[in-house]
């Protein structure tokens, strides 16, 4: 897959994921950092790129939500 293509699937998730992050973190500057990160994963999972556009919001709030938590945790105890 071309990389114009890998982006122009992840532009078309790129604020629901933000909306994932920013609802879960609450704070606008953790669910950016947790969004790009989160978007980075989506980069290299070739099975989200290649799945049905049907079935990529449920991996999309799976990832968007770890990448969330995860940043939350190392907030929490950093």
């Amino acid at each position: 897959m071309n990389r114009d293509h890998r982006l122009s699937i992840l532009r078309e998730h790129e604020n629901d994921c933000y909306a994932i992050c920013l609802m879960i973190l609450r704070s606008e500057d953790m669910a950016v950092r947790a969004a790009k990160n989160a978007l980075l994963q989506l980069w290299t999972h070739d099975d989200f790129l290649r799945m049905d556009a049907n079935e990529r919001p449920g991996v999309l709030r799976r990832v968007c939500m770890r990448s969330a938590l995860q940043l939350r945790a190392a907030a929490d105890h950093g």
